[in-house]
C-alpha cells in the first residue's frame, strides 16, 4: 500500500513538473534569454553589447520568438533617447531585469487582490487609452537631462509587448479576404507619425489601388517584398524577421487580421532613405532612417509622385524673433523649457476659410491630405508634436474627419461637452472636430497637388 501510494505521489508530482514545465515555457522571462543567449549576440567577444550587435541581431532571420523579442527589447530602448544607459553588459541586463520581473509579479498581484475586492472597473480610469507618443528627440533642460540619467528602463516590459506582437501578427502581406483598412492601425515604437499618418490616408481613399502598391516577391526572385512608389521607385525589400516586427507598426490590434503590409512599407520607406542618403543611415536596421520623425509633404511627394501645397495656422517664433510673437494669439502655453513658441498665423476666421476652401475640394477629388500638432500641451486625447490624416469633410456640420495613427480611444471626461478643454471622441484613432477649432490646435495642413512633383532628397 505504501509503494502505491508513493507511485501515485509520484506521478503527481511528475505531472505537476510537466506542467509547470510548460507554463515556464509560455511565459519566458528577459533576464533568462538574456544570460543564454547574450555569447551569440556579443560578436566581438567583449563582454559588452553595442547598438551595432544588437542592430545586427534584430536584422537576423534566424533569430526567433523569445530571442527576438529580448533583441527588439534591447533595440527599442536602445534607439530610444529617454535614457543614460551604462555598458549593456551580461550582469547589468539580467540584475535589471530580474528586478523588473519581481515589480512586474508584485503588482500583478495586488491586481488579482483588487479584482477580489471589487468587481466593478471606474470607467473613470479606462475611458482614455491614449498611448504615449513614439520618443522624439525633444529640447533638453537640465530637469529633463536629470530625469533622463534617473530613469531606468523596463526591459521585461518591453520584451513582454514584443513577445506578444511576434506571436499575434499576421504573417500574411495583407489580410485573407477584401482590401486593406486603417481599422486595426497602430503607429509602433518610431517617431514615424509622419509616414503612418501618409500611408493611412492613402488606405482610406483607395484600398484597393494601394494593394497594388506593395507586392510578395517569389522566390525565385529572392523572396521579400517589393514596393512600388508613386515617384517611380521600386523599392526592394527583405521578408521581415521577428524582431522588426516587434518593433514596427501593427495592423493587427485587437484581432485585427490585416497582415504585414504596413510594416513593409515602413521597411521599404527606411531602405528608400538609405540608398538615398547613405552617409547618414548606416545601420542595417532600415527602420532607424524614419525612427527620429521626417515630412508629411516628403512622404507624400514620394508616395503619390505629386507635390503639395501648404495652409499654415501657426507660425513658429524662436527666441530671436519674439520680438513678434503675440502670447494672446495662443490655445495653450508652451511646456517648460520649450526653446519654441508658436502663434496662430493670422486671425482664426480667415485661416478657416482657407480650410473650407481647400481640404474638401483636395479630399473630393481623391488627394492626400495630413496635418500635425507642435509640441505645446494640446487637447485631452490629442498627442502633441503628432502627424494625423484628414480623411474626411462634412460641410452640413462644418466638421473635418482626422485619424491618428496612434489608433487610440477617448472619451472626454465627466459627460463634458467635446471640445478645446475637454478632447473630442475617438475610436481607433479616427475623430471629428469643427474647423474653427481645427485651425486653433494644428500648425498647418499639407494638401496633395495634381502636379507632378520634381526630384529631391527623400
Amino acid at each position: 500500500m505504501k509503494i502505491r501510494t508513493f507511485t501515485v505521489a509520484a506521478a503527481l508530482f511528475l505531472a505537476g513538473s510537466a506542467a509547470f514545465g510548460q507554463e515556464a515555457k509560455k511565459k519566458p522571462v528577459f533576464a533568462e534569454v538574456v544570460t543564454e543567449r547574450f555569447d551569440a549576440w556579443d560578436t566581438d567577444d567583449d563582454g559588452t553589447l553595442t547598438a551595432v550587435e544588437i542592430d545586427k541581431a534584430c536584422v537576423d532571420g534566424t533569430i526567433k520568438g523569445p530571442e527576438a523579442a529580448a533583441v527588439a527589447a534591447l533595440k527599442r530602448i536602445v534607439r530610444s533617447d529617454k535614457y543614460e544607459l551604462p555598458a549593456l553588459t551580461r550582469e547589468y541586463l539580467a540584475k535589471l531585469a530580474a528586478s523588473d520581473k519581481k515589480d512586474a509579479d508584485a503588482k500583478a498581484a495586488k491586481v488579482d487582490a483588487d479584482r477580489e475586492d471589487s468587481t466593478e472597473r471606474d470607467s473613470a480610469k479606462t475611458d482614455d487609452t491614449t498611448p504615449t507618443p513614439a520618443p522624439t528627440p525633444r529640447p533638453r533642460t537640465a530637469a529633463s537631462n536629470a530625469a533622463k540619467l534617473t530613469t531606468r528602463p523596463n526591459f521585461q516590459r518591453g520584451f513582454e509587448t514584443c513577445l506578444t506582437r511576434i506571436e499575434k501578427s499576421n504573417r500574411s502581406l495583407f489580410k485573407s479576404e477584401g482590401n486593406p483598412t486603417i481599422d486595426h492601425c497602430h503607429q509602433g515604437p518610431l517617431g514615424d507619425c509622419f509616414f503612418v499618418s501618409v500611408v493611412g490616408a492613402a488606405v482610406k481613399r483607395d484600398p484597393s489601388g494601394f494593394k497594388q502598391t506593395v507586392r510578395e516577391l517569389p522566390e525565385s526572385e529572392g523572396g521579400g517584398y517589393a514596393v512600388k512608389f508613386g515617384s517611380g521607385k521600386e523599392i526592394k525589400v527583405s521578408e521581415l524577421t521577428d524582431a522588426e516586427i516587434a518593433i514596427s507598426s501593427t495592423t493587427s490590434d485587437k484581432g485585427g487580421d490585416e497582415g504585414l503590409w504596413l510594416a513593409v512599407m515602413e521597411k521599404a520607406f527606411g531602405t528608400s532613405r538609405m540608398q538615398a542618403m547613405p552617409d547618414r543611415y548606416t545601420t542595417e536596421s532600415a527602420t532607424d532612417a524614419i525612427a527620429k520623425g521626417g515630412s508629411t509633404a516628403t512622404v507624400i511627394r514620394e508616395l503619390t509622385g505629386h507635390s503639395t501645397e501648404r495652409i499654415t495656422l501657426k507660425k513658429r517664433y524662436r527666441p530671436a524673433g519674439l520680438e513678434q510673437y503675440d502670447a494672446s494669439k495662443r490655445l495653450l502655453p508652451p511646456p517648460a523649457g520649450s526653446r519654441v513658441v508658436m502663434q496662430i498665423a493670422e486671425n482664426p476666421a480667415k485661416l478657416a476659410a482657407k480650410v473650407r476652401e481647400k481640404v474638401p475640394a483636395a479630399l473630393k477629388a481623391g488627394r492626400i491630405v495630413a496635418t500635425g500638432t507642435s509640441e505645446e500641451k494640446q487637447p485631452p486625447g490629442i498627442s502633441g508634436k503628432h502627424a494625423y490624416a484628414v480623411i474626411a469633410y462634412d460641410q452640413t456640420k462644418d466638421m473635418l474627419t482626422l485619424w491618428n495613427p496612434h489608433g487610440n480611444t477617448y472619451s472626454p471626461r465627466g459627460g463634458k461637452e467635446p471640445g478645446l478643454t475637454a478632447g473630442y471622441p475617438t475610436r481607433a484613432g479616427i475623430f471629428e472636430l469643427p474647423v474653427a477649432e481645427f485651425v486653433r490646435i494644428f500648425n498647418g495642413v499639407t494638401i496633395e497637388t495634381e502636379k507632378k512633383a520634381s526630384g529631391g532628397r527623400s
